[in-house]
């Protein structure tokens, strides 16, 4: 059996959320089969797959490995650089829900934050909730409750 190392360039052409596996095109090695060939993916450490979830878009340009030079082994390593065109400043993280748990501290430092809910922003302390300002506080709502009233 041939054996094949190092890392081809593919395309995602569907993704099964619930394998964790995805249908991956691979030239010349997928030449003739339309839906690719289910590959699974590569994640990087502190990304286990069963604590959390990536959102894999199809279409993606990727690299592909094969374990151990299998070809029926296909893996999914990481997403290819697009060169020109590509985003400039921006870190995007798209997904259903995203939670985020820190053992002490959560810190957001930036000259703006905007949080938006499109329903409700909800701030839940169990012992106590600072607002600080150095020079003023607004509060724009059409009606105002504290504690319930």
């Amino acid at each position: 059996m041939n054996q094949y190392y190092g890392f081809y360039p593919g395309k995602i052409n569907s993704v099964n959320r619930a394998k964790r596996t995805a249908m991956v095109e691979i030239v010349p090695f997928t030449d003739g089969l339309d839906e690719g060939i289910e590959a699974t993916f590569a994640y990087p450490l502190s990304h286990d797959d069963k604590d959390t979830e990536l959102e894999i878009l199809n279409g993606a340009d990727v690299y592909v490995f094969f374990d151990q030079g299998d070809p029926m082994c296909p893996v999914i390593f990481s997403y290819r650089s697009h060169g020109e065109g590509a985003v400039i400043d921006y870190r995007r993280i798209r997904q259903t829900n995203i939670e985020l748990y820190a053992k002490k501290n959560i810190k957001l430092d930036a000259k703006t934050i905007d949080i938006t809910g499109l329903e409700a922003v909800n701030i839940h302390s169990a012992t106590l909730v600072n607002v600080i300002s150095d020079t003023k506080v607004n509060v724009a709502a059409p009606m105002v409750s504290i504690n319930g009233m």
